[in-house]
């Protein structure tokens, strides 16, 4: 599940703005491309994600098993640090938290 890190959350919290993945469901596309709880998504297929409303009409526009490049920020060490991975994908999500 995902929810979203606004401007104000990631200034508050000193996190990327983007989708914070809450959690991986297993034999998901997000678990095959090595996503994890605690990543943020930022871009998605080189489009830049605010927010969720970003994602959705983004994704709208692919089909289940279309194959994109993502994005992401993970915490190491206190810092977070930027990564690309191809993500497969799956059913659509239906919903934020």
């Amino acid at each position: 599940s995902l929810q979203e890190v606004t401007r104000s959350l990631s200034e508050r919290f000193n996190i990327p703005v983007g989708i914070y993945v809450v959690e991986v469901s297993k034999g998901s596309g997000a678990e095959a491309a090595g996503l994890q709880t605690g990543d943020i998504i930022t871009k998605f297929d080189s489009e830049t994600i605010e927010s969720y409303d970003d994602l959705q009409n983004i994704i709208k526009y692919y089909t289940k098993g279309t194959t994109v490049k993502i994005t992401y920020e993970r915490q190491e060490n206190g810092v977070y640090k930027t990564f690309t991975t191809d993500l497969t994908l799956g059913e659509k999500p239906k919903d934020v938290n």
